[in-house]
């Protein structure tokens, strides 16, 4: 099975943070993720953006946010996504069939669903 790449998982995650950090909406599931990875979901940001560069120490701590990531969104961590809409795309699908009354969580066109 292909995996997504560091680099993407790198940009998903920093794209996530970025559209998202600042929802006054957010369920509180996604709230506390925010709160115990502000560290990895900002540098992730920032290594997305060319403002730094992730070392290998430091590699562990972004792909143990990755799987929270996943967990929280109802995603298979080792499956290869695109972006972070494609990402988004298909945890909406799997959360809907999981759960009829969602919650909508974010303040975006690409809501987050979490029930």
């Amino acid at each position: 099975m292909a995996t997504t790449p560091f680099s993407k998982r790198v940009e998903i995650l920093g794209g996530f943070w970025f559209l998202y950090k600042d929802s006054e909406t957010m369920h509180p599931v996604w709230k506390e993720f925010f709160e115990l990875e502000s560290i990895t979901l900002s540098m992730s940001w920032a290594s997305w953006q060319g403002l730094v560069t992730i070392k290998t120490p430091f590699r562990k701590y972004i792909e143990d946010t990755w799987s929270k990531f996943c967990t929280n969104a109802a995603l298979d961590e080792d499956a290869k996504f695109d972006d972070l809409d494609h990402a988004l795309d298909i945890s909406g699908k799997q959360i809907h069939a999981q759960e009829n009354n969602s919650n909508v969580v974010g303040d975006d066109e690409r809501d987050i669903y979490f029930g």
